[in-house]
């Protein structure tokens, strides 16, 4: 008789093992979170406004010519969430009241990501990824023509090539500009979308082995044995545990595979060396960087994004100040401004009296402008800012043959004015929006705070490139007087 073959015992994984193992991937977990803060998710942010500012030119140049409508719920729709507009297809006769609306939805949505969203490591996760992928996609920029197979991307090219056709060259040049430069952040938010949820993957199977996993009893032979079983012991496990989060299976597997398969060494290995941050060793290079007129152009390139938020900041305003002053306008003076406007006199001034609040010192300080006077002067400021937008266009060739010293005189009163402008339209938007104004009026009145959030921010991060840029020139006449060049 054969003597039966004891058999091979199946290796169990100890929960040293896993436990050690843990510790790794939440160290790793920790550093490449701090470090995908600094890079990839400040490059997101910075990429989103820009995608925004984009958006937000060729969308408000379509309502400014009347190729699309205005959308009259757009001061009562506040976006709380990412929500990807409707793509389904429209009737012909419906079909620039939907593009209309739908566009305006997807600008809010830009607006949203960058005024009010919080891009974070935190905030993020594999759903949210999706849906701002989706909202990526939704006009394909990168394949952005009325051949396009995609029906929304396809719409609006034929709407941007007929606005681009009746325009004029620098109408043409404007809306090419602003293709351009999403075809190229539209690449660059994926490839950096792409290694935030590469992280995010690994993030959610962490958070499973912690919530899950860990108040289960399975071992390696178990799994080994029986795998479907304990995936789907496991999916009613966090049916409970992690109510409301996705259930990725594939990312289940990849989990239990490297905690109980029979190659889970090398498959962590795997795992941990792609969390792995490299630490950039900084070489001196001989080479120079951008010189520093190369730098003020940028700079004034920043700058020159305001001029779409601010135009519509005015536009919005005007329509508040016409209804106020309908209101405080008697009888007799519409009467007396007929009369005016036969024989070609000037409008009447409307005075407005602003509370300003200083930043620093807490104070409120008053100052009462004339509106139409403001408003005008701030139109041809928004007007020279989006001119000079278009790099191909005479007003920024002729920025290009400016000195260094020049260019710096002319950003620095740029950013003084927009200073002052930015000051007042807070001011304004507060005004018309409090008590002083009459209910029957307040509620026709259109609120820009959106508006001014998006030229603060443009503001600001112009100032700040402008104080580096200054900051770095003086360290550079510092070591000139000390005979040490670059």
């Amino acid at each position: 008789m054969l003597e039966k073959k004891p058999k091979t015992p199946v290796n169990i994984i100890s929960m040293d093992d896993r436990e050690e193992y843990y510790l790794q991937l939440e160290e790793a977990l920790a550093k490449k979170a701090k470090s995908l803060e600094k890079t990839e998710i400040r490059q997101l942010r910075d990429h989103f406004a820009a995608f925004e500012s984009s958006v937000s030119t060729i969308y408000n140049f379509l309502l400014e010519k009347g190729q699309i409508q205005p959308d009259p719920y757009k001061n009562e729709y506040s976006a709380t969430e990412i929500k990807v507009p409707s793509s389904a297809l429209f009737k012909d006769k419906d079909a620039i009241q939907e593009i209309s609306l739908r566009l305006s939805k997807y600008v809010s949505q830009w607006e949203y990501l960058v005024n009010l969203f919080h891009v974070s490591i935190i905030n993020l996760d594999l759903k949210k990824i999706k849906l701002i992928l989706e909202l990526l996609e939704y006009i394909r920029w990168t394949d952005f023509s009325v051949n396009s197979t995609y029906f929304i991307t396809k719409t609006t090219a034929e709407i941007v090539n007929r606005a681009a056709k009746r325009n004029g060259q620098l109408a043409e040049r404007i809306l090419t500009n602003s293709v351009s430069h999403l075809r190229e952040l539209t690449v660059k938010i994926h490839h950096t979308l792409k290694i935030l949820t590469d992280f995010l993957k690994e993030d959610y199977k962490f958070k499973v082995r912690k919530e899950v996993l860990s108040e289960m009893d399975i071992n390696s032979e178990q799994y080994l044995k029986h795998p479907d079983t304990v995936i789907e012991n496991l999916k009613f496990e966090f049916s409970h545990l992690m109510k409301g989060q996705g259930w990725y299976k594939e990312l289940i597997h990849e989990m239990l595979e490297e905690d109980f398969g029979e190659n889970r060494e090398s498959r962590r290995e795997l795992v941990l060396k792609k969390l792995e941050v490299k630490e950039n060793k900084k070489v001196k290079k001989k080479t120079r960087g951008p010189d520093n007129k190369t730098i003020l152009l940028g700079i004034l390139g920043k700058i020159a994004r305001a001029g779409d938020p601010v135009r519509d900041t005015i536009l919005k305003m005007n329509n508040n100040a016409k209804v106020l002053q309908e209101q405080k306008k008697t009888l007799a003076e519409r009467f007396s401004e007929i009369l005016k406007s036969l024989f070609n006199k000037k409008e009447t001034a409307l005075y407005i009296k602003l509370g300003m609040k200083d930043a620093l010192t807490g104070a409120t300080r008053y100052e009462t402008i004339n509106y139409f006077r403001f408003s005008d002067s701030v139109v041809k400021k928004a007007r020279t800012l989006i001119q000079l937008q278009d790099t191909s266009g005479s007003l920024y060739e002729k920025t290009k043959t400016a000195t260094e010293e020049q260019l710096m005189e002319f950003i620095q009163r740029q950013i003084n004015e927009l200073k002052t402008i930015y000051r007042r339209l807070e001011g304004l938007n507060a005004y018309f929006l409090s008590d002083e104004i009459p209910e029957e009026s307040r509620t026709l009145m259109k609120n820009t705070a959106m508006n001014i959030k998006s030229f603060k921010y443009i503001l600001g991060d112009s100032l700040k490139a402008f104080n580096e840029f200054k900051i770095k020139k003086q360290e550079e006449e510092q070591l000139k007087k000390l005979g040490i060049e670059d």
